[in-house]
This record gives C-alpha cells, structure tokens and sequence, in this order.
C-alpha cells in the first residue's frame, strides 16, 4: 500500500474520531438520551477515546518522518486530533 494512501486513510479515521466526539457532545448538548443511544455511548466512547490517543501519537510521527508525502492531511489530522482530545480531557476536569 503505497505512503499516500495510508496518509488519506489516517485523515478520514481522524475525521470519523472527531465526529464521534462531536456527536456525543451534540446528543448531550440537545438533551437526546434514548437507552439505545446510551448503550452505544457506553459501548464506543473508551475504544474510540483509546484510538484518539493512539491515532495522535502516529499523526506525531508521522510529522516528524521527513518521508511521508502529503504532510497537510497529517497536519490537518492531527489538529483536530488535539483539539478533539483536549475537549474530551477537558470535559472530565469540569473546570
């Protein structure tokens, strides 16, 4: 698989990541609380919030790397890789 395939697939799951978050905080956000949504926050929000740890430390890399093609995908990925995840620690600091 060749280098600029990889860097889209990193961009697209960064987006799916993000989105997720963006929707959970939108479903509490409009007081949206089924029990099947519930059980589906349940069920995704530790995998997803271990992968966004995961996938920032790659987008890390993956900038250092002076090999990777296509850096502004790895770039925009990573910024809303950080701001996702210093929304989401920062929600459970309620300050």
């Amino acid at each position: 698989m060749n280098s600029a395939r990889i860097v889209r697939r990193f961009f697209t799951i960064c987006i799916i990541i993000t989105g997720y978050f963006a929707l959970v905080f939108l479903l509490y956000f409009l007081h949206i609380d089924t029990v099947m949504i519930g059980i589906l926050r349940e069920m995704l929000t530790i995998p997803f919030f271990l992968a966004q740890i995961v996938f920032l430390v790659l987008g890390v890399i993956m900038l250092i790397r002076k090999e990777t093609p296509d850096k502004r995908f790895v770039i925009a990925g990573t910024a809303l890789l950080i701001v996702s995840t210093a929304l989401t620690i920062g929600s459970f600091l309620s300050i």
